[in-house]
């Protein structure tokens, strides 16, 4: 999708009606509009999302004031021109009365010139560029001030991600099979009504329902944890900007990493003696045992007794040759000859000898095996026990930085602790009970199977509904398999996340930061220094911040388009459209936003540049210069003196021009094209 034309009728600041040309050269992407802050440039880039959503994006104020106050019709308007895989359409709505009663239109145009209007306007454009999707390529920087992937608009992060890797399709496929399992369950159950059938029928709905329930409090669970993590980042930025306090705070940052690695060294060593116990535990408890055995079988074998006093061949031969040891007669029917016989009752033969060697293999290996995972098993608990120090050793020196806190001379300091220490209290009892609501639904998973094994046997035995039967078969192996194929995407897609925002991060930062999206959709940010691995960044400046934060939307612009070409039946598509930005660079210092304008001319075919003075700096011109293709002016005209307000000029290409006009009629902004300033 690629931007042509639009035209405004009195929208806003935009009096009368006035167009921009958006430059669809390859080699000169760019367009660039120039304008000083309250002109319009917000305005715009809403006029345009309105334009093809009827919607406004976050941020937007008083967007029921849309027409202008110095309009002459009763009609507003917004028309786009765009061309999308070699066709040309206008999309345009219009209003008499509030924006959200207003209508899209979609005309085509033939390739002999006739515009012909499409049947369905809405399903285009969302077919072409999905809403979902359109607040990562029309984007005002003040969305991305507030913190898109990290602080109290991480749902927005989540959203974000599950939008761009087309999840919500499948989704609502997923709520659709379950609103037809529930209707089928019912009929199912007053099909069976007084029968076992129907107990197990409404054993397994309330199973299904309870998982159901408790899915939706563990997404409430980690919202909050979420937002309970962020209020305590905040407490820590404060602590950290107050003089008196902050080297104790940093102090308390420098611990916290710490502790967190030594809880995960922690953790694994747990793992780890686990698994030890788990595959050998048997051995180490049989160790003593099988010593005794193998010993006893050695000193047997010695002295020919295995495990009997005599040997059965020994026996046999004496009684055949009929001559004791000590050459003294032994003949048949005698005393001793029947002695001598009596002993082959209790005596060993062949066969008892190779399992009572085989018992002595059995016992070696179970020594030997013992023996290693003893050394393992030894090593294993040092390393616990280490871990279990540290962990300990880091904790109290916490409770000592919190106890200086509470007792901090300054007021405000005491306070902000005070309040840490209840967020934390919050936070420990939130994730308490997140992992508790995790093992009741995993338990009750278990219980859902065996409740539809039962189910199972007892609709076999229910001819009259088989059919109903068959149908919720066909449902629950659709459910299934929709799951399973729909977390499989999330997982694969949040790698492909990570790999994107990791590309952007390197070719956007002057540090080696690496960075990672978590399987709760957070942003986790690293840091490597002089070869020690990376670490966790706590602390991010506000430019860092904003940087982060376009790398992060970034990203999902460069997943959305390759997602474009894929193919999923389960899955709403990617897109390829301009990126249209406002404001985008905030706090960046010069360097960062000329990586970060390099970065969007990267992932976009067209680019669309709403700047003030302070954003359009020596390095971000330079940087786009090249490659501008049409370029505009937002004039604002002002009714009354400049009553020593300051001249509002910018320089293009050596030229100066004002973009503040005093003592005019009205109060309107002009869209000035600027000719030859390339």
């Amino acid at each position: 999708m690629k931007l042509e034309r639009v035209d405004l009728v009195d929208i806003r600041q935009f009096a009368g009606k006035q167009s921009i040309v958006f430059s669809t050269d390859p080699n000169h992407k760019i367009t660039l509009v120039h304008g000083p802050n309250t002109s319009g440039k917000t305005t715009l880039l809403n006029a345009v999302y309105w334009c093809f959503y009827g919607n406004f994006l976050a941020g937007f104020n008083e967007p029921e004031r849309l027409k202008s106050e110095q309009s002459k019709g009763e009609e507003y308007s917004v028309e786009v021109r765009f061309e999308h895989r070699a066709k040309h359409y206008i999309a345009r709505r219009g209003a008499r009365s509030q924006p959200d009663q207003a209508d899209l239109t979609v005309l085509e145009q033939l390739p002999n010139g006739q515009l012909n209007p499409h049947p369905q306007p809405e399903l285009l454009v969302g077919s072409i560029l999905p809403e979902t999707l359109a607040a990562f390529f029309f984007f005002a920087g003040e969305m991305i001030m507030k913190g898109l992937s990290t602080g109290a608009y991480q749902k927005g992060a989540t959203d974000a991600i599950r939008s761009v890797l087309g999840l919500k399709l499948a989704e609502q496929a997923i709520e659709d099979l379950k609103d037809i399992r529930k209707k089928k369950q019912k009929e199912l159950q007053t099909l069976s009504a007084g029968t076992d059938l129907a107990r197990v029928s409404t054993e397994l709905g309330e199973a299904e329902h309870y998982v159901e329930t408790r899915t939706e409090q563990l997404l409430a669970q980690r919202s909050l944890i979420t937002q309970l993590e962020v209020e305590k980042r905040d407490v820590f930025d404060k602590l950290r900007g107050i003089e008196s306090s902050s080297t104790l705070q940093q102090r308390r940052d420098k611990i916290e990493a710490q502790l967190t690695q030594a809880k995960r060294t922690l953790d694994n060593a747990m793992t780890a003696r686990q698994e030890i116990i788990s595959e050998t535990g048997t051995a180490l408890f049989l160790a003593e045992s099988a010593k005794q055995a193998s010993d006893f079988i050695n000193d047997a074998v010695t002295k020919k007794r295995i495990p009997s006093p005599f040997d059965k061949t020994f026996v046999q031969d004496i009684l055949k040759s009929q001559l004791c040891v000590c050459e003294r007669p032994v003949l048949p029917g005698s005393s001793e000859y029947r002695a001598i016989a009596s002993l082959i009752n209790s005596a060993t033969d062949e066969t008892s000898i190779r399992r009572a060697l085989a018992v002595r293999g059995i016992s070696e290996r179970v020594s030997l095996v013992a023996g290693e995972a003893g050394k393992t098993f030894n090593r294993i608990v040092t390393q616990l026990t280490n871990a279990q120090e540290q962990v300990e050793g880091l904790e109290q020196e916490h409770a000592r930085i919190r106890d200086l806190l509470q007792k901090h001379e300054a007021q405000n300091v005491r306070e902000l602790e005070n309040q840490l220490e209840g967020v934390e209290s919050t936070l420990r009892d939130l994730i308490v009970n997140k992992q508790k609501t995790d093992d009741e639904i995993e338990s009750k998973k278990l219980e859902i199977a065996r409740l539809r094994t039962e189910l199972d046997r007892a609709q076999a035995a229910s001819p009259q509904v088989e059919e109903v039967r068959t149908g919720l078969e066909l449902i629950e192996a659709l459910i299934s398999s929709l799951e399973a194929e729909l977390k499989a995407v999330e997982t694969q897609g949040i790698v492909r996340i990570t790999n994107a925002l990791n590309r952007v991060v390197g070719n956007s930062t002057r540090q080696k930061y690496s960075a990672e999206v978590t399987r709760e959709y957070a942003i986790k940010l690293f840091k490597s220094e002089n070869g020690e691995g990376k670490r966790p960044v706590l602390v991010l400046s506000s430019g860092e911040r904003r940087l982060l934060d376009l790398c992060f939307v970034s990203a999902l612009v460069s997943v959305c388009r390759d997602r474009e070409s894929e193919i999923n039946s389960i899955l709403l598509p990617g897109a390829v459209a301009p990126l249209m930005v406002d404001a985008p660079f905030g706090e960046l210092d010069p360097e960062y936003q000329a990586l970060a304008v390099n970065t969007m001319m990267d992932l976009s075919d067209q680019l669309i540049l709403m700047l003030s003075k302070t954003h359009r700096t020596p390095e971000v011109d330079k940087t786009i210069r090249p490659f501008i293709g049409n370029e505009y002016l937002l004039i604002g005209y002002h009714p009354g003196p400049a009553m020593g307000a300051s001249s509002v000029q910018i320089d293009v290409a050596g030229r100066v021009y004002e973009q503040m006009i005093y003592d005019a009629d009205e109060n309107w902004t002009e869209i000035r094209a600027i000719k030859g300033a390339k």
